[in-house]
C-alpha cells in the first residue's frame, strides 16, 4: 500500500512524502517534508499493523 501525499496526522501538520527510505518486518519508513517546508525533513515510521487497519477501513471492513 502506498501512502497518499500530502496527508495529515494528529496535530494538524501536513506531510509531503518524498520517498521510501526502508522497509522492515514491522514497519515502512518514509522521508517527508513538513507543512511544505523543504528545510524540515522528517522520517515517518508507519507500522505494518497501521497499514493493515488503513486497508480494512478503506475497504469498509473496519468500523471505528
Amino acid at each position: 500500500m502506498q501512502l497518499q501525499s500530502p496527508f495529515s496526522c494528529q496535530g494538524g501538520r501536513k506531510y509531503q512524502i518524498k520517498g521510501s527510505t526502508g522497509t522492515g518486518a514491522f514497519a515502512k519508513v518514509y522521508k517527508a517534508t513538513v507543512d511544505g517546508n523543504a528545510e524540515e525533513m522528517v522520517a515517518l515510521k508507519v507500522n505494518n499493523v497501521s497499514i493493515a487497519l488503513v486497508k480494512l477501513a478503506f475497504h469498509g471492513l473496519l468500523h471505528c
